[in-house]
C-alpha cells in the first residue's frame, strides 16, 4: 500500500503547504483543537483534503 492508495490524504506537511501555514502553525492549532479536522495513526497525523477545504472556507473572509 503506498500514498497512491489515498489521493485524498495529506501528510502534515503536505496539509500546511496546502493551506499555506508553517508546520509549527497546524500543530500549535491541534494542540489548541482549532484546525482543520485529522486522522491520527499512532504517531502518524494524516488530513483529508476535503477538511482542508471546508477548514479554508470557514475562515474566508469576504468585503462587507
Amino acid at each position: 500500500m503506498d500514498k497512491t492508495d489515498f489521493p485524498n490524504l495529506c501528510s502534515e506537511k503536505e496539509a500546511a503547504q496546502y493551506v499555506g501555514v508553517s508546520r509549527s502553525t497546524f500543530r500549535r492549532w491541534r494542540k489548541k483543537s482549532i484546525g482543520p479536522e485529522f486522522f491520527r495513526f499512532g504517531d502518524i497525523i494524516r488530513y483529508r483534503k476535503e477538511a482542508l477545504d471546508c477548514f479554508i472556507k470557514q475562515y474566508t473572509k469576504t468585503a462587507a
